[in-house]
């Protein structure tokens, strides 16, 4: 067996259903930056079989939502030091908006002495997880993703704007709370993701159309696994980002999009119950 079938054994079940029967090109090396973007590099899924680790700058952490620059340097000026990646390949899932046969692959940061980078997300949340075990607890874990789906096409003030209903010429107005007809025009939106969530092996449970025009929630399974959980919300936000832009749409999950309108929140229900640790 050579190493590229040695990592596709490997993997979790919904990747290889996603390409069971395909040539596995490319795998995306992903980590999250502060503000939850997706950042990385793209390889060649032999010479991804091939390596244990990647590397990419600490500069990542710096940078602003908009992509701009925070203010980094220490006492040595702005250094952009090699992070060593290395991959979970229990988090490889599909990546079905690619051109080709893409998997993306969630990865840990650590400096060149083997320590964990510190204030890479995935490794805040595993020291908190690690408080609750100390208690004897774990953390049960359900996210609820509210985000608006706006036109591509800004107005001329530059801000945002509801979008054209798919398959409609009709400028999407409507605002009910919880109104299935609402959710029935974004019908052809929400079954393309729910098939890529299912690709991906995540669970979304429920969609709702919330309080404002534009503005829907979709809600992951309750896990006991909070690292699993922050994970599948990572995953999730992109994937309706990519889904969005297939309907000519861009989905944005910040706090206040509109300050006429409601905001969205990033509702996390927690739990606890007694570690069998």
């Amino acid at each position: 067996m050579n190493k590229l079938d040695e990592m596709i054994s490997g993997l979790p079940e919904a990747a290889k259903e996603y390409i069971n029967g395909k040539k596995l090109d490319e795998v995306e090396c992903v980590i999250a930056d502060l503000p939850g973007i997706a950042r990385g590099k793209a390889v060649p899924a032999t010479k991804f079989s091939r390596q244990k680790s990647f590397h990419l700058p600490d500069s990542i952490f710096f940078q602003t939502i908009t992509g701009g620059w925070g203010e980094a340097a220490g006492e040595e000026g702005f250094v952009e030091r090699d992070m060593i990646l290395k991959p979970d390949i229990s988090t490889a899932s599909a990546a079905p908006w690619t051109g080709d046969w893409t998997l993306q692959v969630i990865h840990d940061a650590f400096d060149r002495k083997e320590e964990p980078i510190p204030f890479a997300p995935r490794n805040v949340l595993k020291r908190v997880v690690e408080l609750y075990h100390a208690k004897g607890w774990d953390p049960i874990v359900a996210p609820e993703m509210e985000f608006y789906l706006v036109d591509k096409q800004l107005q001329k003030n530059g801000h945002p704007q509801m979008p054209i209903i798919p398959g409609t010429n009709r400028r999407y107005e409507d605002v009910q709370l919880l109104n299935l007809n609402e959710m029935d025009d974004f019908e052809s939106f929400f079954a393309l993701v729910e098939k890529s969530a299912h690709s991906l092996g995540i669970p979304a449970e429920t969609a709702i159309k919330e309080c404002a025009p534009g503005q829907f929630e979709i809600n992951l399974l309750h896990h006991e696994d909070a690292l699993l959980m922050a994970d599948q919300a990572f995953l999730m936000k992109r994937l309706i980002k990519n889904c969005a832009r297939q309907f000519n749409m861009n989905a944005t999950f910040m706090a206040k999009p509109f300050s006429d309108q409601a905001g969205n929140g990033m509702h996390c229900l927690l739990y606890t119950s007694p570690s069998p640790r």
